[in-house]
């Protein structure tokens, strides 16, 4: 990778002359050029963030108000560059520059949680003063030194020294997005809050998490197309390939395939009727060639400034949903071409969704039996929710996760009882699939509207998936609509109920 090199220091005529040779500078033009750049200190800022997080158990309810404390980085414009994850079911942002503890309302302009990037403003003029944008760098180092930047709770300035260990592909919680990535490791505590990183005096990247002394970051790549694309009034996020695949590395897998000695190639299982794959790809197809680059059997392709690389960054390294990419395939023993449209796939579209940001979860009560759309935040309910959660939902999510399924799909189920007369009996059930309510199936929130329309002979009849521990309960449709409003005062519910 060839290095970037951009010239700081103005010409200077008067004192240097025309002589050959090197000339030595005078401590006046030295401090000259030390000022031409921004201190670090002049372009991050603190950011306070107040918020409260719905409580997924209680959906009609909020939990413990929370404050967190963030980076930012200051950017042309008099805008502010910061994580975005932090912003999630935020209630009021505030900003605090150069260690002083006065702080000024800031307003959120976009943010995307699939990166997670997110640009603030403040309209007081005087938050401004002193400020000034560091320079974003082209370009981003696979090795070597850099500089981790900080404004410390105490109002003192931290730069912590920290090594690049790769440049690899990733995505960044809770994002599924992959993306151009910095691995760095250092020494310093507590971070992973957007600390600025630092490469001879430019931004070349921001860090989204840490583990041990491992932080990933977003390289300055990111932060630049990101900027640019919000800057340009028409902002459609980051593009997601959309389809699982297989290695092939296996030599007989290959034979059987039809592959040569000199293909690559990945092997297409599932195409998601949302993302960019969708209308392109079929199961079964070997990806051998991706917007003109050969992909390999473990998936990595040749980057002309970065090396091996995964694939998946092809879809977001200077391409936007509505881009074109040609593909090549070996599809029924044939090679062919054909070109995938570039989409975002908004994750409420996903059938069990990653997050549900800013908006309280949606969910449906009638008789005190509580029905909502199965979601991650859902599981994290459960501690290490991935080995604890129930089991018939965890083996549900992954079998939606990586199969096909239909645009608009949910996964049902009913969490929880609100103890009632008209429930009695079914109080302690909780996290159920459902699969049919009222002898129709239900595969949407909309649909259970729909079903809980139609009593049968005067019940609401609820089915549930196979293996739970329970597989059917049944309610009294007339005392369930006349204790809604008992129901509804007793635990507080804002909404209405179903009847």
């Amino acid at each position: 990778m060839q290095s970037t090199f951009k010239v700081l220091v103005p010409l200077l005529l008067t004192g240097f002359g025309c002589a050959s040779g090197p000339q030595k500078l005078s401590s006046h033009d030295a401090v000259a050029m030390s000022q031409a750049r921004p201190s670090a200190r002049q372009a991050v800022v603190s950011v306070v963030i107040d918020g409260q997080d719905p409580d997924q158990g209680s959906p009609w309810a909020k939990g413990r108000p929370w404050r967190r404390r963030i980076n930012g980085l200051v950017v042309t414009g008099r805008r502010i560059l910061v994580h975005g994850r932090r912003l999630a079911h935020h209630t009021l942002i505030m900003v605090e520059k150069m260690g002083a503890s006065k702080r000024y309302e800031a307003e959120l302009i976009e943010v995307d949680y699939e990166l997670p990037l997110a640009l603030l403003t403040v309209k007081d003029p005087a938050f401004w003063e002193d400020l000034e944008p560091l320079e974003i760098s082209d370009d981003v180092p696979s090795e070597g030194d850099v500089k981790i930047c900080r404004w410390l709770d105490s109002g003192q300035f931290e730069e912590a020294r920290a090594v690049v260990k790769q440049l690899r592909v990733a995505d960044h919680f809770p994002g599924d997005v992959q993306l151009l990535t910095l691995e760095v490791s250092s020494p310093i505590t507590a971070a992973g809050w957007g600390e600025i990183v630092l490469s001879g005096g430019e931004v070349v990247g921001i860090t989204t998490s840490s583990s041990d002394d491992q932080l990933p970051v977003l390289a300055a790549p990111v932060l630049r197309q990101f900027l640019d694309h919000v800057e340009s009034g028409t902002y459609k996020g980051f593009a997601r390939h959309g389809f699982a695949w297989q290695r092939l590395s296996n030599p007989a897998l290959r034979a059987q395939l039809g592959l040569q000695e000199s293909e690559g190639g990945i092997r297409v299982r599932n195409v998601q009727s949302t993302g960019s794959a969708a209308g392109a790809l079929k199961p079964g197809d070997v990806l051998l060639e991706l917007g003109g680059y050969a992909i390999d059997e473990r998936g990595k392709f040749e980057h002309t400034e970065y090396g091996k690389l995964y694939f998946g960054v092809l879809f977001t390294d200077g391409v936007a949903p509505g881009d074109t990419l040609e593909a090549k395939v070996l599809r029924g023993g044939e090679r062919i071409n054909v070109q995938l449209k570039l989409r975002a796939m908004p994750v409420h579209k996903d059938v069990v969704p990653r997050y549900v940001f800013d908006r309280a979860p949606e969910y449906l009560q009638v008789g005190g039996l509580v029905f909502q759309p199965l979601t991650a935040d859902y599981m994290r309910m459960w501690r290490r929710w991935w080995e604890n959660g129930p089991l018939r939902l965890l083996v549900e999510m992954h079998a939606k996760d990586s199969g096909p399924h239909q645009e608009g799909e949910q996964l049902l189920i009913l969490s929880r009882v609100l103890p009632d007369p008209v429930n009695l009996g079914y109080h302690d059930l909780r996290a159920l699939l459902v699969t049919r309510v009222n002898g129709k199936a239900v595969r949407s929130m909309a649909d259970l509207a729909v079903a809980l329309a139609s009593p049968q002979a005067g019940f609401h009849i609820v089915d549930f998936a196979p293996g739970q521990s329970a597989s059917r309960i049944v309610i009294n449709a007339t005392e369930a609509a006349q204790a809604g409003p008992r129901i509804q005062q007793r635990y507080g519910l804002a909404a209405p109920s179903a009847n």
